[in-house]
């Protein structure tokens, strides 16, 4: 039988990370399972890897920043610059989404992001594919950018495993052991029992299982399914490009891989599962992304797939212990932001593990589920 200071459930972006800050805040023996055969297999491997610090709301907002720190920091330090392109971003809106804009530019700069406000010349002066496309005002963030976040996670575990850690793929977690006091003194994952007194829910789409099947509290996580189309080498991208985002109408894109990436940013509910492309929708997607782009429509999509992206009933993060049973945490919900707020989510939480709770964490808290949202003391 093994014996872990710490079980984390998830080596996506969230259970690698917090393994990882764990690990720095010297905690010697983690275990992290997961279910597939790697990591990243879902979420965190199948985004668009987009870097994004304006977003709505100021507590989201200095998560943003904070995770995007982290992110070109560590590139730095591992001398991979690579992993995070800071080729900026541009979020464009009409007259419609424009007042909404405005505050989600207020916020990050209010979080330390070096964001400016642009007139739509100035836009298609940097992108010259957006001279037919409809927008009134345009937000540009020149520290956003884009990453390869699987390499970022497969580096965040190589460095737990380098202290000590270990990583069991192909395992699946079937819930916990108590003592005769309620207390948590084991998990049970695949064909073994692992001593711990401390779990970490990082599981994506299955969390609201993972903390069903732990007798946590009852959160509805949702995972929500989107679809990614790509055209493959084209000649005629400039590769120089931030990645470009219309958010009145929801729908981006982005040079990728000699390409472009694009998304029509749908939405739609599904239980947790390995999500294929429904090649119904692919069509009306195209249509909305040269809908959103005319300057695209020229443009032929000859790839496509599709991911999970996980969300509370209220839309903020799920971070932090569990008021229902000790020694159980959460780092879930993070829906469309996990690869930009991962680390400083993981961070949040490892803290909140080693009982060093961040004021930044109240926003956050699994523990308003419960009636409960205060910090653990």
């Amino acid at each position: 039988m093994r014996t872990a200071d710490c079980v984390i459930v998830g080596a996506g972006i969230a259970g690698a990370a917090t393994a990882w800050h764990l690990a720095r805040l010297g905690c010697e023996r983690i275990v992290i399972l997961e279910q597939e055969r790697g990591p990243a297999r879902h979420a965190s491997g199948r985004s668009a890897e987009m870097i994004r610090q304006v977003v709505t709301g100021a507590a989201t907002a200095r998560i943003a920043r904070a995770g995007r720190g982290w992110l070109a920091r560590l590139a730095q330090e591992w001398e991979r610059p690579e992993l995070f392109d800071e080729r900026g971003s541009l979020l464009l809106s009409g007259e419609r989404g424009a007042a909404a804009l405005r505050e989600q530019i207020e916020a990050a700069r209010q979080a330390g992001s070096d964001v400016e406000l642009w007139d739509p010349a100035r836009a298609v002066e940097l992108v010259p594919a957006l001279a037919q496309a409809k927008f009134e005002i345009a937000a540009f963030t020149r520290s956003d950018g884009t990453v390869d976040a699987p390499a970022i996670v497969s580096r965040l575990l190589a460095d737990v495993s380098a202290r000590g850690g270990e990583i069991l793929y192909d395992t699946r977690y079937y819930g916990v052991d108590l003592d005769p006091s309620g207390r948590l003194v084991a998990v049970f994952a695949g064909d073994d029992r692992i001593a711990t007194r401390t779990v970490v829910n990082a599981a994506g789409p299955w969390a609201g299982a993972v903390g069903e099947l732990s007798g946590a509290i009852p959160i509805p996580l949702a995972p929500y399914r989107r679809h990614i189309l790509h055209t493959g080498p084209l000649e005629s991208i400039d590769t120089s490009w931030p990645y470009v985002w219309n958010v009145e109408v929801d729908a981006y894109f982005r040079p990728d891989r000699g390409g472009l990436l694009a998304c029509a940013c749908d939405h739609a509910p599904m239980e947790a599962r390995d999500v294929e492309v429904e090649p119904t929708l692919v069509p009306a997607l195209e249509r909305k992304v040269r809908d959103a782009f005319p300057g695209l429509s020229e443009l032929t999509f000859t790839q496509c797939w599709a991911g999970l992206r996980t969300f509370a009933p209220d839309g903020e993060f799920v971070i932090g212990p569990d008021t229902r049973l000790e020694g159980f945490h959460w780092i879930a919900g993070l829906g469309g932001h996990g690869i930009t707020v991962g680390l400083a989510a993981a961070e949040l939480a490892a803290l909140a593990i080693a009982s060093k709770p961040s004021d930044d964490l109240l926003p956050f808290l699994a523990s308003r589920y419960d009636g409960k949202p205060s910090l653990p003391e």
